[in-house]
């Protein structure tokens, strides 16, 4: 399951989500391309895999709305974001996505805009709303 902004992702105009990494969680690579992140210690779990499909859901707690499946991870710093990581993203540049993100996490040192938090960045494609409830 991954939070994403309902209609942008419906209207295929969010491509891409940015979520801060834990420090617990960690890529495997296989063949050379990072495919896989896990989460956990002793006994991780997958999170999120490459080819993997899942429920695109508004928020904790609520209805998924869709699938999306996950065509690439990568690392890199918050303040990174390009332009055209901006439009992915749903947003036109990187000053929307500046002021989306401090929306967001703002208020949590460390996860702030201005903290520069390194994280996972997801490009993902809508599979629409077929097998919502898998």
């Amino acid at each position: 399951m991954i939070f994403v902004q309902e209609p942008e992702i419906k209207d295929r105009k969010k491509t891409e989500t940015r979520r801060i990494i834990k420090p617990d969680e960690y890529l495997d690579f296989k063949r050379g391309s990072p495919n896989k992140v896990y989460k956990g210690g002793a006994r991780p779990r997958l999170k999120w895999v490459v080819g993997g499909n899942y429920a695109a859901v508004p928020k904790r707690g609520q209805k998924a709305f869709g699938r999306i499946q996950i065509e690439r991870i990568w690392i890199e710093s918050v303040q990174d974001i390009t332009k055209a990581g901006a439009i992915a993203e749903g947003v036109g540049s990187v000053e929307a996505y500046k002021t989306l993100w401090n929306r967001i996490n703002g208020k949590t040192k460390g996860a702030r805009w201005e903290d520069n938090p390194t994280v996972w960045v997801i490009e993902f494609k809508y599979l629409g709303d077929v097998n919502v409830g898998i």
